[in-house]
C-alpha cells in the first residue's frame, strides 16, 4: 500500500511540473516586428457613398468607423488606432488625425480633425506646385481644389500597442486595409498654422512677472497643428518658483490654479479665472508647459526627458519648434 502511495505521489510530482511548463509556455508574450506591415483589419464605413460636407458649422460631428484588433501582437492588448487620410487609393500624401482612439467600436475622428487632415495635404501639394515650403494654406485655395465638387478621400487606421501610462511600444505599428468616402467635400480652413506666438506667456517670479520690458523673451506659449493646444520652448524655473499664464496685459487670459503644481504629472490639471492661485513650483524644473484650451483650460509640465513621451509630439509640433526641441525628440 505505501509502495502504491510512493508512486501515486511521483506520478502527481511529474504531472505538476507538466503542468507548469506548460502554463509558463502559455504565458501571453507581445510579438514585435520590424516596419508598419499592412493588415486587413479596418471595417468598410456605414458611411462610405454618402455626401459629407466638412463645415466649420459641423466640425465636431465625426466619422464614424470600426475595426477589429490585428492578431498579430498575440494576444489581446491595450492598442491605439491614429486614422490617416488620403486624397489618392495609393497614400502618395497622408495626414494622419491627432487623436488616437482605443476602442475598435468607437473610432471617431472628428469633421474637423478629418478637415485639417485634408487641408493638410492640399497645403502641401499646393507649396510643391509654387515652390515655397512656407506657404500658408488660404480658404480660397481649399475652395479652389473642390470647385464645388465632392471628391474622395481615403482612409487607413496605424495601429500600436501602448504601454502604461500610455507610452508606445516600439516594433508594433500595423497598417490596415484601405476604405474610401466616396463624396467629401471641406468648406473652410481646417488647419491650425504652428509656430505662433499664442500672444500669452507664462508669467511669474522668474520674469519679474513680465512687467518689464523684454521679460517676455523666452517665456512664449506657441500654436501647434492641433487647435486649442499650445507649447513653450523649453524653460528653466527654480523650485518655489510663483506664476500664472496670462497675456500681456492680464487680460481676457489670466490663469492661476492649485497653490502647489508638480512635473510629468500623467494628467494635466484644470487652471482659469483670475481668482486662480498663483501657481508654485514643488520642484525644480526643465523643460516645456503644455496648455490645452476647451471647456476649461488644462496645463501640464514635462521635463525635457519626458517630452519625447508626449503624445503624438511630432505630429503636432510645427517645424520651427520641432528643430529646436530636437535634442529631446
Amino acid at each position: 500500500m505505501k509502495k502504491i502511495s510512493i508512486l501515486l505521489a511521483s506520478l502527481a510530482l511529474a504531472v505538476g511540473f507538466t503542468a507548469c511548463d506548460e502554463t509558463k509556455d502559455d504565458n501571453p508574450v507581445l510579438l514585435t516586428h520590424e516596419g508598419q506591415p499592412v493588415r486587413n483589419f479596418l471595417n468598410t464605413p456605414t458611411m462610405q457613398n454618402m455626401y459629407i460636407m466638412l463645415s466649420e458649422e459641423a466640425a465636431s460631428d465625426n466619422l464614424h468607423l470600426t475595426c477589429s484588433q490585428p492578431t498579430d501582437y498575440g494576444f489581446a492588448t491595450r492598442v491605439c488606432y491614429y486614422v490617416q487620410v488620403a486624397l489618392d487609393r495609393n497614400f502618395t500624401l497622408f495626414s494622419e488625425v491627432t487623436n488616437p482612439f482605443t476602442e475598435c467600436a468607437q473610432i471617431n475622428p472628428t469633421n474637423d480633425g478629418v478637415a485639417a487632415a485634408i487641408c493638410d495635404i492640399i497645403q502641401t501639394e499646393k507649396r510643391a506646385a509654387i515652390g515655397d515650403p512656407n506657404y500658408e494654406l488660404t480658404k480660397d485655395d481649399v475652395l479652389a481644389y473642390y470647385n464645388n465638387t465632392y471628391k474622395p478621400i481615403y482612409v487607413r487606421l496605424r495601429s500600436q500597442v501602448t504601454g502604461i501610462p500610455d507610452v508606445p511600444v516600439e516594433g508594433t505599428d500595423y497598417l490596415s486595409n484601405v476604405v474610401e468616402y466616396k463624396n467629401v467635400a471641406v468648406s473652410y480652413m481646417a488647419l491650425s498654422i504652428p509656430d505662433k506666438n499664442a500672444e500669452f506667456y507664462l508669467r511669474g517670479t522668474m520674469n519679474n512677472w513680465g512687467n518689464g520690458e523684454g521679460d517676455f523673451n523666452g517665456w512664449e506659449f506657441y500654436t501647434t497643428k492641433v487647435k486649442g493646444t499650445y507649447i513653450t520652448n523649453v524653460v528653466t524655473m527654480p523650485k518655489g518658483t510663483e506664476f500664472k499664464i496670462a497675456d500681456a496685459t492680464w487680460g481676457a487670459i489670466n490663469l492661476g490654479g492649485p497653490a502647489s503644481v508638480g512635473v510629468d504629472e500623467k494628467d494635466a490639471i484644470t487652471i482659469g479665472t483670475p481668482d486662480g492661485n498663483n501657481m508654485t513650483l514643488g520642484q525644480d524644473f526643465e523643460g516645456v508647459v503644455l496648455l490645452t484650451s476647451g471647456s476649461s483650460w488644462k496645463m501640464r509640465l514635462v521635463s525635457t526627458g519626458e517630452i519625447k513621451n508626449i503624445q503624438n509630439i511630432n505630429g503636432m509640433l510645427g517645424p520651427q519648434l520641432k528643430e529646436e526641441l530636437a535634442p529631446w525628440l
